[in-house]
């Protein structure tokens, strides 16, 4: 075992026991609202990309990962007050504050998606006008369209929120029943929810050049975080290594992301 990987084990093994016994197990508990094929409900057969890749790094070194879900709102604060260890599907932008591993589990691709036959073309915040752009309380994505929700999120002709549980499946909905012009997501995320609708033949997504790499964000008031962080970037350059990153990733159909980010 490589000397790093060998001395995160022994600090996890210390720092993370169950009532601060060394050697102990602990319960890595992990938030975030279904968003799926990052990170899907529990119950579901296949959790999630992210959860599995947390599985896959924290079990060997034996702990048990426990996920939940809960609006984003909700489980940002629930992580930033140290109620649960980690932030699932989480970027810098959703809350600089946690403590986020030096390497990116994910990338993200932004878009908006819009009703198939529009012939909607983004060529900046400009071309929004008229439109009405549904977006998820608490997601951030940062770059042009960041500044125009922050600009206009007040105005429900220009932008409408959804939070709680399944926010981008609720702005799909919303789309598909006229009631907004474009639901702002994951390229990913809503390309799952479409096809489970069995709806994915009446929407289009576009691109809006836009990349921000994700992951799991931990908590800043939990003192095992650090380590937590330094674990979960050293598991994923062990299975981007070893090739297991890559089958993982084609087990959810995110294959495209793996030379997206980088090393």
């Amino acid at each position: 075992m490589p000397a790093p990987l060998l001395f995160v084990v022994v600090l996890l093994s210390t720092l993370l026991g169950t009532g601060g016994a060394p050697g102990a197990a602990t319960r890595i508990t992990l938030r975030a609202d279904p968003w799926c094929p990052y990170n899907c409900r529990p119950e579901d057969e296949r959790p999630g990309y992210l959860i599995e890749l947390a599985r896959a790094v924290f079990e060997p070194l034996g702990h048990e990962v426990e996920y939940r879900t809960l609006g984003w709102k909700r489980a940002i604060e629930a992580v930033r007050k140290g109620e649960a260890h980690g932030l699932v599907g989480a970027a810098v932008e959703d809350a600089p504050d946690l403590i986020f591993p030096e390497v990116p589990a994910a990338v993200a691709v932004p878009v908006i998606a819009v009703r198939r036959g529009e012939g909607f073309v983004f060529a900046g915040p400009e071309s929004l006008e008229g439109r009405v752009l549904g977006a998820i309380l608490g997601y951030e994505f940062g770059g042009a369209i960041g500044a125009y929700l922050a600009m206009h999120g007040r105005d429900p002709r220009r932008v409408q929120w959804v939070s709680g549980v399944d926010g981008a499946l609720q702005n799909l909905r919303k789309l598909l029943a006229g009631r907004i012009d474009g639901a702002y997501d994951d390229r990913w995320v809503i390309d799952h929810y479409a096809r489970r609708l069995g709806q994915r033949d009446r929407i289009e997504l576009v691109d809006l050049g836009m990349r921000q790499e994700l992951g799991i964000g931990f908590s800043p008031v939990r003192e095992e975080s650090r380590d937590l962080a330094r674990a979960l970037a050293e598991g994923v350059r062990r299975l981007r290594t070893n090739g297991e990153l890559v089958r993982l990733l084609a087990r959810y159909g995110l294959e495209e992301l793996a030379p997206e980010w980088r090393p």
